[in-house]
């Protein structure tokens, strides 16, 4: 089971982020590899956008889990500390190539999220060198 939505963020809750500190800090450690995890600051403003456009509960939180990602990634699965039901991503940067759940493919799109359950196998194909940007992998209440 699994949901892809559109426009979860817009275009300019995505620049604010983009323009954080920690983001660019970040960015600038990917040189050299293909992963790059960190914490950013929450604003309230993308908080309650994503308990709005996604069922998430966010009250309490204060940091999600991002990623900057170069290239593909290979099959795999996302496991926390506890289980949990469903595994929320929201891209923050398009990027060429898809994102494969299960047996399908969706666009890399800036601002979309797909949620979807903890064990489904996903991965990305046809990066290529492309860099990309995502928050999460996360729960209905943040990090994994």
């Amino acid at each position: 089971m699994y949901r892809m939505q559109a426009n979860v963020l817009s275009f300019s809750e995505v620049n604010s982020l983009l323009e954080k500190k920690e983001v660019l800090d970040a960015r600038e450690q990917l040189e050299g590899s293909c992963i790059v995890k960190f914490s950013i600051e929450l604003p309230l403003t993308i908080a309650q956008r994503l308990t709005e456009s996604l069922g998430m509960d966010l009250q309490d939180v204060v940091e999600l889990p991002a990623r900057w990602i170069r290239g593909d990634t290979l099959s795999h699965t996302d496991r926390g500390d506890v289980s949990f039901e469903s595994v929320y991503i929201i891209f923050l940067t398009d990027s060429p190539g898809t994102f494969v759940l299960g047996e399908e493919e969706f666009p890399i799109v800036s601002g979309s999220g797909v949620v979807f359950m903890e064990d489904v196998y996903h991965e990305t194909k046809g990066t290529g060198e492309s860099v990309r940007l995502l928050l999460g992998p996360m729960t209905v209440r943040g990090a994994l």
